[in-house]
């Protein structure tokens, strides 16, 4: 019987294998799994070397960071930071406000808290718009992979470099929380030149802390991380102010800030306030940092992160830079000068790199200062230069320039310590320069540098005061030769000269015909005021604290101090040096230039050629100088001399000084003699020395030339004035201020009542209470001012009879009649 036809039919297809069953469809599952298991072999093969590179880094250093050393002055004010190539500052994720870490999250990893180190989701998403924008416009950098590659240098761009970082970032993932990753990050990322850090960041466009910054400061921030440079507010406000808004409109989509107050925010322009601090006194931030690596390691000097206190006040440094740029400038303005100026080679930058071209090197006037206490040796201010960005070289600290007749002083002191002193005569004629070798071998000496050409040569004996006063060359090289001048070489060696034997055979090393930094002037100056004793080196630094606050190194309670010469050698120069401003070479100082009253003493100081102008000086606490030339040695003008060029300038600077550190006399050196000399002759003063100074009104005043004078016991000059005579005026003048003194409320008549008689011969003996034989020695000044006019006296002539005798007298002569 034949089966249904249907039934065999449903009989086949009951008992069929299912198509998982069948033999074609096992082979090709196996077959997929073995080149699965093959694809992620191979897979695993490739991604091994670049896992294994990753597992290299030492994570324990993601946190060495260079941090900026923070500078403080004097009084403890914060005046920059320090660092070798990037800007930071530390700050602690508890100091940063909320809406900086959501403003972040919004502009570079809104998944943050949701992935381990690599957002694969972020990159499909950036994939895909990537693609349907035709080129790169997205990126999937998380902000652990960004940490990962700052942090450990990984800047090239290639997939080598994307897969060893998506390694590196999960080992980061693994290793650290997510607060500590963020905080780490903030503090490392690179916010636009001179900012590293979200601290230096906020500080360097809105001058302000992390925690202070709004939420629309916080979105600029965050704006720039993408291209810090293209995007920063200070120099593109256009592009930022875009780039802060895209921020902000991120944070809105992830629900950070609401409608209204995107609408607010997006609605406020970009205000920046930046801090100067990065760039403020270059020139000394580079000499901290050299001598920090004199005390500390190099490697912890990079890296960072200390609190150094230094001798500098913030703002002296300031007025001295102001107070320089502006003389230079005046300089630059003068008829005579040909060179170029700071304002043409301004242009010339801006040119050069509109026009892609090299910038040339500067060839203006240059110009330093250096103000020093003369006790510690402490800087207080330090300009190094007109421009450093024009220039990084410290002219005040490194320029080894012809010192010239700033060196005088030193030439005088050696005198004075041998056998000379202020009074001593010397010959002020003209000397061949054959016998000194200046520049040339021919002409006079100093003919090519007197400050004063109308009084280059007195042609008699002056007073060795007046040879310093008057920068007298010639007067001057005598007194050397008279002592010896290598007695003069071994005084400015101690007084830190650096001089080579080359130098100490060659006469005019005498007259400062040899090279010398500002440094040493000031430094070899401040022993003038200090009782013959300098400071053993410069102070910059006074104590240094850890990222921790533990001090590792302060200055020694006492500064070493070198003996250059004795307190009486030092207070004779120091009076030449006031007197150089009083009557001297300086004396325009007073008139011209308001120099503040107080005991005070300077040099000017022109080189031969006119190449370099100094002027040095100090009051009984500070030592300021001022240089200024080319940096290639040229003539700055022909007659360019430092009372016009440079005494300016420390004229001003000494004004600010005097504000808190005001003059104040220097107490006579012990075991000195003290005696009123005349400054014109050099020998002891009398009552007859008044010069006669003609006034506007056609009459004539009487200024004493007499002044207050210390010497060595058993030296004092003898004799007494024969320059200044009696003046019949003079007297008339006197006996005019006798009888100006007010009545006293005694009996009788007083001194200023009664009429003088004027002797006309010398006819009396004894007692002369008119000084009609001889004159009588000045006294001390502040002798003079208790009594207007005192009683003069002449000295006694043989014995004065015993008592009870009687001393038998001719009779006096008729007196003559005065003549009309």
């Amino acid at each position: 019987m034949r089966a249904h036809p249907l039934r065999n039919r449903r009989n086949v297809r009951l008992y069929r294998k299912r198509f998982y069953r069948k033999r074609w469809f096992v082979y090709s599952v196996a077959t997929a799994v073995v080149c699965a298991v093959f694809g992620v072999l191979a897979v695993l093969l490739f991604l091994r070397p670049y896992f294994e590179r990753a597992q290299q880094f030492d994570l324990s250093l993601i946190n060495e960071l260079e941090v900026a050393s923070v500078i403080y002055d004097r009084h403890g004010r914060e005046v920059g930071r320090l660092f070798e190539d990037e800007n930071r500052e530390l700050v602690d994720l508890d100091d940063v406000p909320r809406h900086l870490i959501e403003a972040l999250l919004s502009a570079e990893d809104s998944r943050f808290y949701r992935h381990s180190g690599v957002d694969f989701l972020g990159i499909a998403r950036a994939a895909y718009l990537n693609f349907r924008a035709g080129g790169v416009t997205q990126g999937a950098s998380t902000i652990t992979q960004q940490l990962a590659r700052n942090a450990f240098d990984l800047r090239e761009d290639s997939m080598d470099r994307k897969l060893v970082e998506a390694f590196l970032a999960n080992r980061i993932e693994q290793q650290f929380t997510k607060p500590q990753i963020l905080e780490m990050y903030l503090n490392r990322i690179f916010f636009g030149p001179g900012a590293y850090g979200i601290r230096s960041a906020s500080r360097r466009y809105f001058g302000k802390e992390p925690r202070d910054l709004t939420i629309e400061e916080s979105a600029t921030i965050c704006g720039l991380i993408k291209s810090p440079v293209r995007l920063s507010p200070l120099r593109n406000p256009e592009a930022s102010l875009r780039a802060r808004n895209h921020v902000l409109n991120r944070m809105r989509i992830d629900g950070f800030i609401t409608p209204d107050q995107y609408a607010e925010l997006i609605a406020k322009p970009i205000v920046t306030r930046p801090d100067p601090l990065v760039t403020r006194y270059p020139y000394a931030y580079e000499e901290i940092r050299m001598r920090l690596l004199e005390v500390l390691d190099e490697v912890e000097v990079k890296r960072g992160g200390f609190h150094i206190f230094t001798t500098l006040d913030a703002g002296l440094q300031r007025s001295a830079e102001e107070v320089l740029r502006e003389q230079l400038a005046r300089v630059e303005a003068f008829p005579q000068y040909e060179g170029q100026t700071l304002e043409e080679y301004e242009r010339i930058v801006v040119q050069a790199r509109a026009e892609g071209s090299p910038v040339p090197t500067p060839t203006y006037l240059q110009g330093a200062a250096l103000v020093i206490d003369n006790e510690t040796g402490g800087v207080l201010a330090m300009v190094g230069g007109r421009n450093y960005a024009h220039s990084q070289f410290n002219i005040a600290m490194r320029a080894r320039r012809a010192a010239g007749t700033g060196f005088l002083p030193f030439l005088h002191a050696a005198a004075y310590s041998h056998g000379a002193h202020p009074g001593t005569p010397v010959l002020d004629e003209p000397i061949d320069n054959n016998r000194v070798m200046i520049g040339g071998l021919v002409g006079i000496l100093g003919e090519w540098g007197a400050e004063d050409p109308s009084h280059l040569h007195e042609m008699r004996e002056i007073p060795a005061r007046q040879a310093l006063s008057g920068s007298k060359l010639a007067a001057s090289f005598r007194l050397a030769e008279s002592v010896g001048r290598q007695r003069v070489i071994e005084l400015a060696r101690r007084a830190g000269f650096r001089l080579s034997e080359e130098q100490a055979r060659r006469p005019a090393t005498v007259l400062g015909q040899f090279e010398a930094t500002l440094a040493e002037y000031c430094l070899a100056y401040s022993a003038f005021p200090g009782g013959g004793e300098r400071p053993e080196r410069l102070q910059l630094i006074r104590r240094v604290l850890d990222r921790d606050g533990r001090e590792i190194f302060r200055a020694g309670s006492e500064t070493p101090r070198v003996r250059v010469m004795d307190g009486i050698a030092a207070h004779q120069t120091w009076t030449g040096l006031r007197e150089t401003l009083e009557s001297g070479t300086a004396a325009e100082a007073w008139a011209q230039f308001d120099l503040i009253a107080g005991d005070i003493g300077g040099q000017t100081s022109t080189s031969y050629g006119f190449t370099d102008n100094w002027f040095v000086g100090s009051s009984d606490k500070v030592t300021v100088g001022v240089w200024c030339g080319f940096i290639r040695p040229r003539a700055i003008f022909e007659g360019a001399f430092s009372r016009e060029t440079v005494m300016p300038a420390w004229v001003g600077i000494m004004n600010e000084v005097a504000v808190d550190w005001p003059p104040a006399p220097l107490p006579p050196p012990e075991g000195a003699v003290r005696v009123a000399i005349c400054r014109v002759s050099g020998l002891p003063a009398t009552d007859y020395c008044y010069d006669r100074v003609p006034m506007s009104d056609g009459g004539v005043r009487f200024v004493s030339t007499a002044r207050e004078e210390y010497f060595r016991p058993g030296m004092e000059p003898e004799g007494s004035c024969g320059v200044h005579r009696r003046d019949s005026d003079l007297l008339a003048t006197l006996m005019q201020r006798q009888r100006s003194v007010a009545p006293t409320e005694t009996e009788g008549p007083t001194r200023a009542q009664a009429e003088a008689v004027v002797p006309q011969a010398p006819l009396l003996i004894g007692v002369d209470p008119y000084q009609s034989l001889q004159p009588v020695l000045a006294r001390p000044e502040e002798e003079q001012v208790q009594a207007a006019l005192p009683v003069m006296r002449a000295r006694a002539v043989g014995d004065l009879p015993g008592e009870g005798e009687r001393l038998q007298l001719p009779r006096p002569g008729r007196v003559p009649l005065l003549e009309d």
